[in-house]
């Protein structure tokens, strides 16, 4: 009897290696997607141990409603307020390509850096588990058509 398999690798010799350095790694990024949020973000940005502030704009669009609008130039002006605060306090500021086209997605990637974000991510979870299935569902459709 094996087990569990995750249990059965959490008994391995490395493991305590393996925590001891996912500890000494582990960065702090805050999702700022609120406008309670935006209101406190010199409080936020200035709390020992963060390392970056993480945008969230969909979010964001959505709470201030704009939903689904995460390009508005009312929900990017606020996060000039973000990219400030991350300055202010020497932390670097993550930013999320939600350009649905690579030349979108290369334009949008020149303007975050322009403004000052360091750290790109790539899409939104719920965006790539989207496509991902989307397109596993058409390739299930094509082998039963």
């Amino acid at each position: 009897d094996i087990g569990v398999t995750g249990v059965q690798t959490c008994a391995l010799p490395i493991w305590p290696i393996f925590m001891r350095r996912s500890n000494e790694n582990t960065m702090v990024w805050p999702l700022i997607e609120s406008p309670e949020a935006i209101e406190n973000i010199d409080a936020i940005a200035s709390v020992p141990g963060i390392h970056a502030l993480m945008l969230g704009p969909f979010d964001y669009a959505h709470a201030i409603g704009l939903p689904g609008q995460p390009q508005h130039p009312d929900v990017q002006a606020r996060y000039a307020d973000v990219m400030q605060a991350a300055s202010k306090n020497n932390i670097d500021v993550v930013a999320s390509l939600f350009s649905p086209t690579p030349e979108q997605m290369e334009e949008e990637k020149f303007n975050w850096i322009k403004a000052g974000a360091r750290i790109l991510v790539a899409g939104s979870d719920r965006r790539m588990l989207f496509n991902a299935l989307t397109q596993r569902v058409r390739a299930l459709r094509l082998t039963i058509a």
